[in-house]
């Protein structure tokens, strides 16, 4: 049976104070929520520039209770449409709206119907979770709907079943390696800590600021530079750590010390029984002591010890092939554009065959997109990431 949602277009920031309690009760009644979504980082967005917040939140109703939210970015398509693209900062995927329905089921009537009442024409995101978009790609031979699978929104996993953290480690040697490897480090003296709230010792916003040095260090190691560390991303991070003082357990630093110093550290998020890897670094002078596999080893240990079922290392296939190693299970994220709207349909139709064309060839291209079966309805295809 559907069920009657009313969806609302609303101006962000403005209307994040009124409805910032809403939304964190929405969070909460969600059965797996997107971390990217927390009120830690909505809050923390409201000070981003203009051009890189959220324009709108969209908001959906049942019975005046709130069931759905979504940040997203406004603009307008070269047809005069509006498109509605799901907000992210750098290195936030699997993305998807907060849906306390069962089945996600405003979800797919947002994005399959309910858009008339906010007067969109085309959906946009970029690593979307692919859970709520299945009915999507069920209509995905639908040439006003584009998935695409990229290797650069293809994130390896942890499935943590039955709390057992070294069985979910792929590779037997690494396992047996990185065990001796804390042996040894805990004889040296090493100790792993685990930061979820402000406390006596540290705060979480100290935490972050050892790792922009730990982070930065590692990356000029390399003579690489690390988009993490531009100023208005730090900003809104340090915004997030102070806003996370009311959401204890939503943010989590993990660190390595030796001697009173923190030489390694990793940023995670979480969502309930799900942890998101986004960030880490370590001292180059310990890199003999293999920091950023202890530390990930550790991580992985605490997240089976706090309950967590699935320990996302964070997307980016090609750049991060070291976390291949430890894990075969991926989550793949996805790439879409879904028309809703007589003129939304038309320009995602033409971006479609468009692509088919440039792929295919103009008579092979024209036939796969007349069939249905070009790159942007295949949801198994994969661009180069």
């Amino acid at each position: 049976m559907a069920i009657r949602v009313e969806y609302d277009l609303v101006g962000f920031p403005a209307a994040w104070e009124q409805v910032a309690d809403e939304w964190h009760e929405l969070f909460a009644a969600c059965a797996n929520p997107c971390a990217a979504y927390h009120p830690v980082f909505i809050s923390a967005a409201v000070e981003l520039p203009a051009a890189l917040r959220p324009s709108h939140l969209v908001l959906g109703r049942q019975a005046g209770r709130l069931v759905l939210g979504l940040p997203v970015c406004a603009q307008t398509d070269p047809l005069g449409g509006r498109q509605l693209r799901f907000f992210t900062i750098p290195g936030f995927d699997h993305l998807a709206p907060l849906d306390a329905t069962p089945g996600q089921q405003a979800t797919a009537a947002l994005l399959l119907g309910g858009s008339r009442q906010i007067g969109v024409t085309i959906w946009r995101g970029s690593g979307a979770a692919p859970e709520p978009l299945a009915p999507l790609q069920r209509r995905a031979r639908a040439r006003s709907i584009w998935l695409e699978r990229s290797r650069e929104y293809e994130c390896p996993v942890f499935e943590l079943r039955n709390g057992e953290a070294l069985a979910a480690i792929a590779s037997p040697s690494l396992r047996s390696r990185v065990q001796r490897d804390w042996r040894r480090l805990q004889r040296d003296g090493f100790v792993f800590r685990a930061l979820t709230a402000d406390s006596a010792d540290t705060t979480l916003g100290e935490a972050l600021e050892r790792l922009f040095v730990l982070h930065q260090a590692r990356w000029e190691s390399l003579a690489a530079t690390s988009a993490f560390l531009v100023p208005w991303l730090q900003e809104f991070h340090r915004r997030a750590c102070a806003a996370a003082a009311r959401f204890p357990g939503s943010i989590l630093f993990s660190e390595l010390l030796h001697r009173g110093q923190v030489c390694a550290s990793e940023y995670c998020f979480r969502a309930k029984n799900d942890l998101y890897g986004y960030q880490s670094g370590w001292a180059p002078e310990h890199a003999h002591n293999a920091p950023g596999n202890v530390l990930l080893y550790q991580t992985l240990l605490w997240a089976a010890d706090q309950g967590i079922s699935r320990f996302y290392l964070g997307s980016g296939h090609g750049r991060s092939r070291h976390k291949d190693r430890w894990t075969h299970a991926t989550s793949q994220n996805l790439t879409f554009a879904a028309g809703c709207s007589p003129r939304g349909r038309a320009y995602v139709a033409l971006a479609r065959l468009r692509l088919a064309v440039r792929k295919k060839g103009p008579s092979q291209g024209l036939f796969f997109w007349l069939a249905g079966r070009d790159p942007g309805a295949n949801t198994a295809h994969r661009s180069g990431g």
